[in-house]
């Protein structure tokens, strides 16, 4: 049975990848594979960014519509 799941499955693969109009699909799963791993790398850096960003814009807009705490 499982050899029964497997060639359609191996066939469909091997068409896929020699099948050049995927290659625009392929490599946009590529890019994003890549920003997915910067991003679970960089996470704590970027979550520390954003924020003192935050931050920044609560003390700007406080600041300038003079809300007190």
């Amino acid at each position: 049975m499982l050899m029964s799941l497997w060639n359609p499955l191996r066939r469909g693969a091997e068409k896929l990848l020699r099948d050049e109009d995927g290659a625009g699909v392929v490599e946009m799963i590529m890019i994003i594979a890549v920003v997915i791993i910067v991003a679970i790398i960089f996470r704590d850096q970027l979550l520390s960014f954003v924020k003192n960003l935050m931050n920044k814009a609560e003390t700007t807009s406080n600041d300038m519509f003079n809300y007190k705490k």
